[in-house]
């Protein structure tokens, strides 16, 4: 189409809209390719040197052939134009070529250089009342995160935010998004880096830099679901241009790596190789910026699949990047030991990411973080002396910002790997609450005959919270009893709903009889549907004061404007403590943020006046082992259990069945998982 137009306008005699045209075409970044340059070129050949549309058609050649790997060309053609801008004191026309220079020379990864040209950008516009083209200076100039400057980027950002504002410019309106994301994430300030990509989203045009790390910060943040959905979209928009190596594809590349390194199921390895393709086998050169996404990626991958041969290959580019902070991927010295440590080259890369850490700035914290786990468990792999001491201070450093940035991925990973430290196995059949109960009540055996049925029988219900271990490290040890009083009081007010008898509780594990086999299903029924939206549960709050509770959908008061120190108390009285009640889950008052609570249950059916002593040796056996075998949120039963309530209940309420081997029972067992979000009969 500009081809076109260019020939319709050229052919026609019209040289100032001909150059208008081909001046458009060399400074856009969307179609960096060889037939951009020759627009250009050809436009020169209709103009007089010397004269203003030679300096601007200059200014779109070494744009053009900046971006195409040829910056020492670019250099000549801003030089030409620089002196005609001079000469004939063509002041926006030197705005314009600083501008463009500014970018070209950025993404050579030369970054100093570009944000001092980014200074007297910002200077001459803000001379010039040029809004738009300080926007574009301050954006540019905002990626100092990148070389450790944290404030200067954070000024930049807000900045470009205000501008944008003025502007209404839909790209300016996203590159401003993207800069106050970018500085809010270094940060871990996940809350104000959602609201200023959402801001973009919602008042500028799509674009991937936005999406793509919306994405990025929810699977730090072990939100999948919104993970998942954010990158496709990022996927959606970025197939839709063509590829090459330009800025969406580059998104596109460390999107998907961010997702494969938290979420393998969200891991497209194809479409990660279209993209990195698109930005490395291009006919036209990827520029160094760009160029340094598409090899964090592979730095990330290569770990993840542990790929000796990528890892090989992108070794000594990652080398050549020196120490950088790119937005949502690895640090570069991090990336580097990853890679090495795939190699099994283990020395160098401890060396590698201490130098990361030596190299962050604290503020840095989710970096940091992430750095430190794999400092901590390469470490423990070696198992050097002082391996282990430094592995557990840089354990006790992640995970205190893991939990403050609610990190939850990390988090889980950090307990893991204190709790390996420690000796204790996060996998297989450890000692769980379940576990705990069954042991105390076969030693106490108490006498249960009351809360038989009829026939003699007694159906038995045990559960407790997954991972409690993991918890309990995860959240502290008042967050953790916050949690277990609310878990316990929302479990013995389903008891008393359905009739069930408290034999035992330990911890967050009950041991609980029932006469009826049919109410002990539905109490477990319940007892899952009450946890399902349980989502405001003890998580660990950050170091600030959480702000006040207010009902759903209520507001918080205005801010006071009333500036009259006479019409102000100066105390007050503080209200009156609450204390919770532990039978009563609406009474106890939780902090801000939330974690899923996963309760596992499990039902056996025994005849306990007829068995007598065996009773504990066989049927509590089974029904803890059963309980068990569940996963967070199921429920599991006995084949026994299923016979009996099966004519009372709908056919959807059994989901599937699987044979397993439980520890201390002879031979295979049938168990039958119940779905609970059906209605039980």
């Amino acid at each position: 189409s500009f081809r076109q137009a260019f020939d319709y306008y050229a052919g026609g005699g019209n040289v100032p809209r001909a150059v208008d045209v081909a001046y458009a075409v060399g400074l856009s970044q969307h179609l960096v390719r060889p037939s951009q340059t020759q627009l250009v070129e050809r436009a020169l050949s209709l103009v007089q040197e010397g004269t203003e549309e030679f300096a601007r058609l200059n200014v779109a050649l070494a744009t053009s052939v900046g971006f195409m790997g040829q910056p020492e060309r670019a250099l000549e053609a801003y030089t030409r134009a620089e002196a005609i801008a001079c000469e004939l004191g063509l002041r926006r026309l030197e705005l314009d070529i600083l501008s463009r220079r500014q970018y070209v020379i950025g993404f050579q990864l030369r970054l100093e250089e570009a944000v001092a040209i980014g200074d007297r950008v910002i200077e001459l516009a803000q001379e010039l009342n040029d809004p738009h083209t300080e926007s574009l200076a301050r954006f540019f100039n905002h990626g100092q995160f990148w070389n450790g400057n944290l404030e200067e980027a954070e000024m930049h950002a807000l900045a470009a935010r205000a501008l944008a504002e003025r502007t209404r410019s839909p790209y300016s309106i996203a590159s401003a998004a993207y800069a106050q994301g970018d500085v809010a994430q270094v940060r871990g300030d996940w809350q104000a880096a959602r609201d200023a990509l959402q801001w973009g989203i919602d008042s500028g045009s799509p674009d991937a830099r936005v999406l793509g790390m919306t994405a990025a910060i929810s699977y730090q943040l072990g939100d999948l679901d919104a993970a998942r959905s954010a990158l496709q979209r990022t996927v959606d928009f970025v197939l839709a241009t063509p590829a090459g190596p330009t800025i969406e594809y580059a998104q596109l590349t460390i999107a998907l790596a961010r997702a494969a390194w938290s979420d393998d199921r969200a891991s497209d390895r194809e479409l990660f190789r279209r993209a990195v393709r698109g930005l490395l086998e291009s006919p036209v050169p990827c520029t160094p910026l760009l160029r340094s996404y598409a090899l964090g990626g592979l730095a990330m991958l290569a770990h993840v699949d542990h790929d000796r041969t990528n890892a090989s290959q992108v070794l000594p580019h990652i080398e050549a990047l020196g120490s950088l902070a790119q937005e949502y991927i690895l640090q570069t010295d991090h990336a580097r030991g990853l890679v090495l440590e795939v190699l099994d080259r283990i020395d160098e890369a401890i060396d590698a990411i201490e130098a990361g850490l030596a190299w962050l700035p604290p503020e840095y914290r989710p970096h940091r973080a992430e750095a430190a786990y794999d400092c901590a468990r390469i470490r423990l792999q070696r198992d050097a002396p002082g391996d282990r001491e430094r592995a557990r201070t840089l354990i006790d450093e992640a995970l205190a910002h893991a939990q403050q940035l609610h990190m939850r991925p990390l988090v889980d990973k950090l307990v893991a790997l204190k709790m390996q430290d420690q000796g204790i196995s996060t996998t297989g059949d450890i000692y769980t609450s379940i576990v705990a109960v069954a042991d105390s009540v076969q030693r106490e055996r108490p006498d249960i005959t009351a809360h038989a049925a009829p026939d003699g029988t007694v159906t038995i219900m045990f559960s407790d919270i997954e991972d409690s271990t993991v918890l309990t490290e995860r959240l502290g040890d008042q967050a953790w009893q916050d949690l277990l009083r609310h878990h316990n009081a929302l479990i013995r007010e389903q008891l008393r709903a359905h009739g069930g008898y408290e034999v035992k509780t330990m911890g967050d594990g009950f041991m609980v009889a029932f006469q009826s086999a049919k109410k002990a299903l539905d109490c477990a029924i319940a007892i899952q549907r009450a946890f399902a939206p349980q989502v405001d549960v003890a998580q660990p709050s950050p170091a600030v004061q959480p702000p006040a509770a207010y009902p759903v959908g209520a507001q918080p008061p205005a801010p006071s404007t009333n500036n009259n120190p006479a019409a102000t108390p100066t105390t007050a009285e503080p209200p009156p403590a609450v204390q919770p009640n532990p039978d009563d889950p609406s009474s106890i008052v939780h902090p801000p943020s939330s974690i899923h609570v996963r309760v596992r249950i499990g039902l056996h059916a025994g005849e306990a006046i007829k068995d007598g002593d065996d009773f504990y040796g066989k049927n509590v056996i089974m029904a803890s082992r059963v309980a068990g075998k569940a996963a967070g949120g199921e429920i599991l039963v006995s084949s026994l259990l299923r016979q009996l309530v099966e004519s009372s209940v709908t056919p959807q309420t059994f989901a599937a069945s699987r044979e397993v081997e439980l520890k201390g029972l002879t031979g295979t067992h049938t168990i039958h998982t119940v779905h609970w979000t059906a209605a039980p009969g």
